[in-house]
C-alpha cells in the first residue's frame, strides 16, 4: 500500500502543477509551429521575445494533420477537444489542455501496469522521475519531447513485465496477448513518431527484443513472426514518415524558386 500511496501523491503533485493558474510550462522558442500548425493551433499574437514567457492561450482552427503527421501532432489535435473544466472561449484553447492529455496518458499507463502486476516500486520510481519539473513542464507545451517521455516511461514498464518474453507471455489468451502486443506497438509509434530525432526508437526496441524472440521462437512461431515483422515494419516506416515529408517539402521549395537565368549578364 505504501508504493500506491506514493503514486497518488506524485499524481497529485503533477496535476496541481500542470493545472495551476497562471499556467506553468515551457516557452516557445519558435519551434511550437512544428506541432501546432498541422493540428490547427496558432498563437493569438506574434511572439515578442522567444522563449522568455509562457503563453497560456492559443487560437484554434482547421487542422491539416497530413501536412506534418506525428504522434505529438495527434496529441495536440486531441487536446483541442479537452477544454472542459478549463473553459476556454470558442475558437481558443488553453495550454493546460496539453498537460491534461499527457497526464491522462500517463495515468492510463500506470493503471494498465498495475493491472498487469508491474512492480509498484518501479512504478513509483519512474513516476518520480517523470514528475520532475525538468520533464513535467514539457507536458504544458507543444514540444514533441513530451510524447517521447511518455513512450519511454511506458516502454520501460512494458519491458519490466514482458521483456523476457517468458512462457507466460506466449501462454496468454489471444485477446490479452493481442492487447499486450498492441500496447507495445502503440508505445513504439508514440515515441518513434514524436519527432525526427527519435525515429530510431522502434529499431532500438526491436533490437532489444531480438534475443528473447529468437530464444523463444519455437514456443509460438506465428506469434513470434507477427511481433518480429510488426516491429521491423515500424522500424522502417517511422523514419520514412519524416524523411519522405522533408523530401516533398524540399521538392516544393525547389520548384517554386524563381529562375535566376534572367539576371545573368
Amino acid at each position: 500500500m505504501g508504493s500506491y500511496s506514493v503514486l497518488l501523491l506524485l499524481f497529485a503533485f503533477a496535476f496541481r502543477t500542470l493545472l495551476r493558474t497562471p499556467c506553468l510550462g515551457v516557452a516557445d522558442i519558435y519551434d511550437f509551429w512544428r506541432v501546432m500548425r498541422p493540428a490547427g493551433i496558432e498563437h493569438v499574437k506574434p511572439l515578442v521575445k522567444k522563449g522568455r514567457f509562457v503563453v497560456c492561450t492559443f487560437k484554434t482552427g482547421r487542422a491539416h494533420l497530413a501536412s506534418g503527421a506525428s504522434s505529438a501532432t495527434l496529441m495536440a489535435w486531441s487536446a483541442k477537444h479537452l477544454g472542459w473544466g478549463l473553459r476556454p472561449e470558442p475558437g481558443f484553447m488553453d495550454l493546460r489542455q496539453m498537460g491534461r492529455i499527457c497526464s491522462l496518458m500517463v495515468l492510463c499507463l500506470v493503471i494498465t501496469s498495475i493491472a498487469a502486476r508491474a512492480s509498484p516500486l518501479l512504478l513509483s520510481l519512474m513516476l518520480y522521475v517523470l514528475v520532475d519539473p525538468g520533464y513535467l513542464l514539457f507536458f504544458n507545451s507543444f514540444y514533441a519531447d513530451a510524447a517521447f517521455f511518455i513512450a519511454l516511461f511506458g516502454i520501460t514498464l512494458w519491458f519490466e513485465r514482458y521483456g523476457e518474453l517468458s512462457p507466460a507471455f506466449w501462454a496468454l489468451d489471444d485477446l490479452r496477448w493481442g492487447g499486450v502486443v498492441a500496447g507495445l506497438a502503440g508505445l513504439v509509434i508514440l515515441g518513434g513518431a514524436s519527432k525526427m530525432q527519435y525515429v530510431l526508437f522502434p529499431a532500438f526496441v526491436t533490437m532489444c527484443l531480438m534475443a528473447p524472440l529468437v530464444i523463444n521462437w519455437r514456443k509460438s512461431p506465428i506469434r513470434a513472426m507477427s511481433v518480429t515483422l510488426g516491429l521491423a515494419l515500424l522500424s522502417v516506416a517511422t523514419p520514412l514518415l519524416f524523411f519522405s515529408g522533408r523530401l516533398r517539402a524540399s521538392s516544393r521549395r525547389t520548384t517554386t524558386m524563381p529562375s535566376m537565368g534572367g539576371l545573368s549578364g
